[in-house]
């Protein structure tokens, strides 16, 4: 019997493909994105936005998603940018409406600017009954006034998919237009 040996003058590479597959867990309670304003933050749903199609169907967890971005829209204008919202209207094709006046240093309600503010999934149109709306805003905001004119300004958001990915971008724009009209409201106190 023989044996054959042979010695290796060279070294052998050998490949070998490594597969790794990484699971990311979240923690069960995270159901919101979080807006930090200043000294205040905003919970706002990660949901799916809704469609601006008025005859779409729509879940009942979108619908709950936008109602609790309108309520953090509401602690916005309230609680962050101290307005005074003297009426606030929904319709049931998801619109909201308010009206809003500035208050100063001192918490006393300035009356030079008044603040209307839509936020919807469609665009707004003319009928009878938003006509009706607007003659009941304005009567509200008469009577706030004890009669002095103001002079109106009106800023619309539509959030829907069309306009907007994630309801943190709207909260975004939402935020920056009102800043930008707070400062308009706020030149008669500085």
């Amino acid at each position: 019997m023989k044996k054959y040996i042979q010695t290796a003058t060279s070294n052998v590479d050998h490949k070998f493909n490594i597969i790794v597959e990484l699971t990311y867990t979240y923690p069960s309670d995270v159901a919101a994105a979080t807006y930090d304003k200043g000294d205040k933050t905003f919970d706002l749903p990660d949901g799916e936005l809704l469609p601006s199609e008025q005859d779409a169907i729509i879940s009942s967890q979108a619908g709950e998603d936008y109602r609790a971005f309108i309520e953090s829209v509401i602690d916005l204008l309230e609680d962050y940018y101290d307005l005074h919202i003297y009426y606030k209207r929904d319709s049931e094709d998801y619109s909201w409406y308010f009206g809003m006046i500035a208050k100063d240093t001192t918490g006393s309600l300035i009356f030079d600017f008044d603040f209307t503010l839509r936020v919807s999934n469609h665009s707004a149109h003319r009928s009878e009954q938003s006509q009706k709306h607007k003659k009941e805003r304005k009567a509200e905001l008469k009577k706030l006034t004890k009669g002095k004119k103001t002079k109106p300004i009106v800023k619309c958001i539509l959030v829907n998919q069309d306009e907007f990915k994630t309801y943190l971008e709207a909260y975004q724009k939402i935020d920056q237009q009102v800043e930008e009209v707070v400062e308009i409201m706020h030149r008669r106190d500085k």
